[in-house]
């Protein structure tokens, strides 16, 4: 939990939730930038950043670990690529789980021949 990624996700998660209320605060009642309440505003949008900061405290034990999230990460649905230069079979396949079958070799069915 005090690693620099988690701090890192932790506060860009903040960062996004105080600047969506404070757009939601000043679109919602059709309220001007120069006729604005600002202090009501920016204290109600940091409340809304300090709660954010707190579930991510609160995500860490059940979401992956070391991160804010309260969800696992899935499986990448992308085969990787092979970097420039290097031959595709330097590209390390990950090994296949219960949920991701290894795939099998589709074969041709057999060609019939019909008369007329």
């Amino acid at each position: 939990m005090f690693t620099y990624l988690f701090w890192r996700l932790a506060f860009e998660r903040a960062f996004k939730t105080f600047a969506q209320t404070l757009v939601a605060l000043f679109s919602a009642g059709g309220i001007g930038l120069f006729n604005a309440p600002w202090l009501t505003a920016v204290s109600a949008a940091g409340m809304a950043a300090m709660l954010s900061v707190l579930t991510s405290l609160a995500s860490e034990p059940w979401g992956a670990r070391g991160t804010p999230s309260l969800l696992q990460p899935m499986a990448a649905a992308v085969q990787p690529e092979p970097a420039a230069g290097q031959p595709a079979s330097a590209v390390v396949q990950p090994e296949p789980t219960a949920a991701q079958p290894e795939p099998t070799a589709v074969q041709p069915a057999p060609k019939t021949s019909v008369s007329a």
